[in-house]
């Protein structure tokens, strides 16, 4: 129905442009001429004629209906710019019913579609105590902006309330050096430092000519001693940044049509997950080695459901040798060599 509706009210909007254009094109000569002939004097022939030239279609029509003393051309003007009117003004009420059905059916779709996804959604279960350290930020929910955020350290899958530290609520993806501890986060733009004690986070500069732009991921490389900072927009890029000597380089890996976000490392080896704005759900993590080169992707079993919008707020960490994906409202483990996705549960 919204697509008959919208289709008659398009199709009425064409004929009446069509029709207003014919006028528009013929009436406006109609209107000089009568006026040429008229029995006025030639001063006011000039200034109406003149008028009629510099408005055109608009005067034509106010000329034609109040000013013509020929009955055939205020009949004519009436009757053109009237059944204009009367097909415009139905047609364009037709195809904004049909836009608001459609929208209206389209919201319908997706929610039956988005109650599916969960209602397939049967992850196994892990007992938190076998969940590994790590180390997030603690997101207290809001819209369109976190209300706050923590840089905090996790244990058995659960905040460990001591060690969190208030910090930029900016802050979206977060890497720790477990040596320090020493923190670097990540803002829609920015890359930078987060103090461990203050929780303080002070944006470190990249060159320009790296084209650094749209940051979705990082992860820091113990073996190297480096942060790895991923940025995807049309295309995916990677880039290492050595906190001893403040030095950036871009790696060699330039992935195109792959939008990713989160990076997690585990032995060498960078892990993030894909999404497209509108996803019902998460399917895959992408593998990638330590010079960003892709080594294909992992399916999750079973996929994870997420929310319009959890994008921004999507973070993925390794906790020993799994990966921890972190929602607005879940904490998912993640076995990277499989995909397996399981539920961290309390002991009884």
């Amino acid at each position: 129905m919204s697509a008959l509706l919208g289709g008659l009210g398009l199709v009425g909007i064409l004929l009446a442009a069509v029709f207003g254009f014919l006028i528009l094109l013929l009436l406006p000569w109609w209107a000089i001429l009568d006026c040429a002939f008229s029995r006025r004097t030639r001063a006011e022939k000039i200034v109406a004629i003149a008028l009629l030239v510099v408005t055109w279609g608009l005067g034509s029509i106010v000329y034609g209906a109040f000013v013509t003393r020929s009955r055939l051309l205020r009949w004519t003007t009436f009757l053109t710019v009237g059944g204009v009117l009367a097909v415009l003004v139905p047609s364009i009420a037709a195809l904004l019913t049909g836009a608001g059905m459609g929208a209206t059916e389209r919201a319908e779709q997706r929610r039956q579609e988005q109650q599916a996804v969960d209602a397939a959604f049967r992850p196994g279960a892990i007992p938190a105590a076998e969940v590994a350290e790590f180390h997030a930020l603690h997101l207290v929910s809001a819209f369109p902006e976190p209300a706050s955020a923590a840089v905090a350290r996790f244990t058995g899958a659960a905040l460990d309330a001591a060690s969190a530290r208030d910090t930029d609520r900016r802050l979206r993806h977060l890497a720790v050096d477990p040596s320090g501890p020493r923190y670097w986060g990540l803002t829609a733009q920015d890359f930078g430092a987060i103090d461990a004690g203050s929780g303080r986070f002070t944006a470190v500069a990249v060159d320009p000519a790296l084209e650094f732009s749209w940051p979705q991921g990082v992860a820091f490389d113990a073996a190297a001693g480096e942060v790895v900072v991923m940025t995807s927009h049309v295309e995916t890029r990677f880039y290492r940044f050595d906190p001893a000597t403040a030095a950036w380089r871009r790696l060699p890996a330039e992935l195109r049509d792959m939008p990713v976000t989160g990076l997690a490392a585990i032995d060498g080896g960078f892990y993030a997950v894909e999404y497209r704005p509108r996803d019902l759900s998460l399917r895959r993590l992408q593998r990638f080695n330590h010079q960003g080169a892709s080594l294909g992707p992992i399916e999750l079993v079973p996929p994870i459901p997420v929310p319009d919008g959890a994008d921004p707020r999507l973070q993925l960490q390794a906790a020993g040798t799994a990966l921890v994906l972190l929602l607005p409202d879940g904490l998912f483990v993640i076995d990277p060599r499989t995909g397996t996705v399981r539920v961290p549960t309390a002991a009884r």
